[in-house]
């Protein structure tokens, strides 16, 4: 048995680190590095519905699961803004279906906007006064194509989703 002890250990070595390298490098930690609070960058890719004193803010592909291979099906950016002033939506009866990516319920959204992103999730999320969602159009600035999505409005605080990319 000591005499192979050395083979095994040739053997199993290196698929042992570059598992544990594999471990390490999937941490959750890294979920939270894309998330940004700097206004200035996100104004840098995209116009805002309103004048922002504060917010977070993140851009992320679906799937997001690194451990499946395949394309990916959408970019999306998704930001909560402190608005400087409170700001009325839009008075519109128009009821607009508008389909919200599987992921799309970050977990540093507040609270009341998560729980509308969780429920909606992969499906379509009704825009109009009922839930004070709206549609909404931004130029992203490395696209030359406007790009769609919506807002909504709570007091002191906006959502604002955006679909960048979809295949």
């Amino acid at each position: 048995m000591t005499d192979r002890l050395p083979q095994i250990v040739k053997n199993y070595f290196l698929p042992i680190v570059l598992l544990l390298f594999c471990i390490a490098g999937c941490s959750m930690a890294d979920e939270t590095r894309r998330v940004s609070e700097d206004l200035n960058a996100l104004r840098k890719v995209a116009d805002l519905p309103v004048q922002a004193r504060s917010g977070r803010w993140e851009i992320f592909s679906t799937p997001e699961d690194d451990f499946v291979p395949g394309p990916t099906v959408a970019t999306t950016l998704v930001a909560e803004l402190n608005t400087l002033q409170d700001v009325a939506a839009p008075n519109t009866d128009e009821r607009i279906p508008f389909l919200v990516m599987q992921e799309t319920a970050r977990p540093w959204l507040s609270r009341d906007f998560h729980a509308l992103m969780k429920t909606t999730a992969n499906n379509n999320l009704m825009l109009g006064m009922e839930t004070g969602c709206h549609p909404y159009q931004s130029r992203i600035y490395e696209s030359p194509e406007p790009v769609k999505g919506f807002v909504c409005f709570k007091p002191g605080r906006v959502l604002l989703y955006l679909q960048m990319m979809m295949d």
